[in-house]
């Protein structure tokens, strides 16, 4: 089974509805995490090593849109012009979580740029795959 397919597959929760309680209570308080539309297309792939998800992922929904790191609002936008910052900010609290528990704090950006490049997410894609594998090689290779 493909990588993206084992991720539509895990339990996912709505990103709206997921509360501070379910994030402070994960086995793994950092690792990578994945946002899904509807469609089960992956939308974003982000990391979590410095901050934990408690910290990290209610970051993104800043009501303010001047906000720091309001990057889902933002990316939205930035895909479609026409909606302002209410609707994206609502249309990504209706993307679905899915959590990834990495307990190697410097393994979490290596998989986090080679999962970008392979998955392709909607509004964070990363370098071509084979730019990607091959940096990921050499640095376990070195």
């Amino acid at each position: 089974m493909r990588f993206e397919a084992v991720l539509r597959a895990t339990a996912s929760k709505r990103l709206g509805r997921v509360t501070l309680a379910e994030l402070s209570a994960t086995p793994q308080p950092i690792g990578l995490y994945f946002l899904f539309d509807d469609q089960q297309c992956l939308q974003y792939v982000g990391k979590s090593s410095s901050r934990s998800f408690i910290e990290r992922i209610p970051s993104h929904l800043d009501l303010r849109p001047d906000g720091w790191f309001n990057t889902l609002p933002k990316k939205l936008i930035a895909r479609s012009p026409h909606i302002d910052y209410r609707s994206a900010l609502e249309h990504a609290l209706g993307l679905d979580l899915v959590l990834l528990g990495v307990p190697q704090q410097p393994i979490i950006q290596r998989l986090e740029t080679t999962l970008r490049s392979c998955l392709q997410p909607a509004l964070n894609a990363g370098k071509p795959a084979a730019f990607a594998r091959t940096r990921l090689l050499s640095q376990c290779a070195g």
